[in-house]
């Protein structure tokens, strides 16, 4: 046997005992998986939304390597018809119409093949547009009035042009509407069950018997319990009709501004809102003390009525 072929077959039987090095096989790199279908989930057993609700929809994909996992930051949803629903980043969706439409989802380029069906119903306290119309007893237009609409919870206030309307934006099932202006008695009205724009006319009844009006420009002089406090002391007629306001322009926000009045045994507190009050009563003695009280307002303006 010749010296190469001598070490060629220690070489082998070294191998073949384990006592050499050990053969590697070559190995294929394994598969990323990828994305085989997106799926889109919401609300279990929802039925119908009404206008502004919002409801949570969550998109997944299933990879494939059997794994499933949340994507909804990351997809694209597509609704059928925006009229009636939309959908923000994240999978919020706003019902914003009557109807019914589907949301479909995608990721990387991966659409669902179901969508998630919303149908929007009208509540029975749809939000209705409110328009108030504002008169005195002869059907004269009162400008400057203030009317007040209460509804479901929420507060909206506007103030008439010179044509006595005021716009009140939208309310939702029973609104109560309050209109006032110096001068006058407030009346009030309420609708409900409507389906679509509203305007309620509404009549003022001026105040009996003749009058002098003052106004006055001022500033708070003390600081009483959190308040700024002004005090003013009124010598009129008794029996007659006392009708005061106070408003601020230099009101920040979320200021407040009311006027109580005292006359004899009688406390006569403000009504209205935010930087604007209002007393309004038969005098029952000649002596009036008003105290006007704000937060977050340094200036306002004080107008009255008395009986002449």
């Amino acid at each position: 046997m010749s010296r190469v072929a001598a070490v060629l077959s220690l070489a082998v039987g070294l191998a073949a005992c384990g006592e050499g090095p050990s053969a590697v096989q070559p190995t294929s790199p394994s598969a990323t998986p990828f994305v085989t279908r997106t799926e889109l989930e919401g609300p279990p057993r929802l039925e119908s939304v009404t206008v502004g609700e919002v409801i949570q929809l969550r998109a997944f994909a299933v990879l494939s390597d059997g794994t499933r996992q949340d994507v909804t930051d990351s997809a694209q949803f597509t609704v059928v018809d925006e009229r009636v629903v939309r959908v923000g980043p994240g999978g919020a969706a706003t019902a914003v119409g009557l109807g019914a439409t589907g949301v479909f989802a995608s990721y990387r380029n991966v659409s669902s093949v179901v969508g998630y069906g919303i149908r929007v119903v009208r509540s029975t306290s749809e939000a209705v547009y409110l328009t108030a119309r504002v008169r005195d007893q002869d059907g004269v237009p009162i400008a400057g009035a203030r009317v007040v609409a209460i509804g479901e919870g929420e507060l909206r206030q506007g103030v008439t042009d010179d044509n006595g309307f005021a716009d009140l934006g939208t309310g939702a099932g029973r609104v109560t509407l309050t209109a006032s202006r110096l001068g006058y008695a407030d009346a009030t009205a309420a609708v409900s069950g409507v389906t679509g724009p509203v305007q309620v006319t509404m009549w003022l009844t001026s105040n009996p018997g003749p009058f002098i009006e003052r106004r006055i420009e001022d500033a708070f002089d003390t600081f009483e319990d959190g308040f700024a406090v002004r005090r003013y002391r009124i010598v009129t007629r008794a029996g007659g009709v006392f009708d005061a306001e106070v408003d601020s322009q230099s009101c920040d926000y979320g200021g407040t501004l009311t006027i109580a009045a005292r006359s004899g045994e009688a406390d006569i507190t403000s009504t209205g809102g935010e930087c604007y009050g209002r007393v309004r009563f038969i005098i029952p003695r000649d002596e009036i003390q008003l105290t006007v009280r704000g937060q977050k307002a340094t200036t306002f303006r004080l107008t009255y009525r008395e009986p002449r």
